[in-house]
């Protein structure tokens, strides 16, 4: 399930990327997203 979530914002991420009018906000809160789903992968 993480895998999948990871995989899923990471392409996300390059989508926002690609599309650099997407606001700076939104991305980082993917980026912190994905680093919650890291984090909570550990455990």
């Amino acid at each position: 399930m993480c895998k999948y979530l990871k995989n899923k914002i990471r392409k996300k991420l390059k989508e926002l990327n690609k599309n650099s009018h997407m606001n700076r906000e939104e991305i980082e809160t993917l980026k912190w997203v994905l680093k919650e789903v890291k984090d909570s992968a550990k455990i």
